[in-house]
């Protein structure tokens, strides 16, 4: 192997070709072939077949409990975490002999979305409790199976001067009981939909802002007002004149608008139940006892009823 080590490549290859030249960097202790690291997705899953069915929840959670643990094991091995939980619930429905009966009634499946990464095994078990309480099963348990999405772990590094953000596990953990309790649709952050139709908003996944830069901004700060939406809209008599309201009567008070906004129209999706043609001010209102306060007023003009919106903060 040394000698062919020490001859010249150019004449190697010359005589013997690629193959010569192939034995020569082996000789040589070269690379031969470049390394590719292995791209395969890793898939962290635990399932376990039960002896029996179970259908109270203390029962079901000490099997979860211990899927959990062996899969955050191997999250951590990996120095990898989670922030998708989906698990899948083999049912045992009553049936008659010979029924075939729906998917839907034959498993049981949830997912669970964190915002922040984590392989707390106790938080998981607790999100998925939740989770079971307020979508629990038709029919008693025959098997569990746990997948988890691995993402690579997030790292936080708080400013030294920076305010005290709250636990983001915990906050995480107070939202899933907050939805459990009032239902997913009632809690969270609002986010606008893509149209003008009044209070075109969804309750979206609750997440915190951030702070990209703790240092004290020069600008100065612009005032902002703030609409406070009545939810829903009161009902008040407005009395009009050339489409300038002059008086209101809200709550059982009457006063007198001092200043107003021209009036504007919105209508819109005509094709569905969420139709909306109004008109609408901005009002400047000051009592019998002196008191003024901002709304929003609107005439529904399908109806000819008048109403107000909200008041300006």
């Amino acid at each position: 192997m040394g000698n062919i080590a020490a001859l010249d490549a150019r004449a190697l290859s010359q005589r013997l070709g690629q193959e010569g030249v192939l034995l020569q960097k082996l000789a040589r202790g070269q690379q031969v072939n470049p390394f590719v690291a292995d791209d395969k997705d890793l898939e962290f899953q635990e399932r376990t077949e039960l002896e029996y069915s179970i259908d109270l929840l203390d029962s079901l959670s000490f099997v979860i409990s211990s899927l959990l643990e062996r899969m955050c094991q191997k999250l951590e091995e990996h120095a990898l975490s989670t922030n998708e939980m989906s698990y899948e619930l083999a049912l045992d429905p009553p049936r008659v002999a010979g029924e075939n009966l729906a998917k839907d009634l034959l498993f049981h499946r949830r997912t669970i979305k964190l915002p922040n990464p984590t392989t707390d095994r106790n938080l998981l078990l607790r999100l998925i409790q939740l989770d079971l309480q307020s979508h629990s099963p038709s029919a008693p348990v025959m098997s569990v199976s746990i997948q988890a999405h691995a993402v690579p772990p997030r790292h936080i590094q708080q400013g030294l001067f920076a305010p005290q953000a709250p636990d983001p596990d915990k906050l995480e953990l107070t939202m899933a009981r907050l939805s459990n309790l009032a239902g997913k649709d009632q809690t969270g952050s609002f986010e606008l939909l893509d149209s003008h139709r009044p209070r075109a908003f969804v309750m979206g996944t609750f997440e915190p802002a951030r702070a990209t830069d703790t240092k004290p901004s020069l600008r100065l700060s612009s005032h902002k007002v703030g609409l406070r939406l009545f939810e829903p809209a009161k009902r008040a008599h407005i009395r009009l004149r050339s489409d300038i309201p002059l008086q209101i009567t809200l709550d059982g008070k009457r006063g007198e608008v001092i200043e107003h906004s021209p009036p504007w129209l919105a209508s819109g999706e005509w094709w569905n139940e969420m139709g909306y043609n109004r008109k609408e001010w901005d009002v400047k209102v000051q009592f019998a006892d002196g008191t003024t306060a901002d709304y929003c007023i609107f005439v529904d003009l399908r109806t000819n009823e008048p109403f107000v919106e909200g008041s300006y903060d």
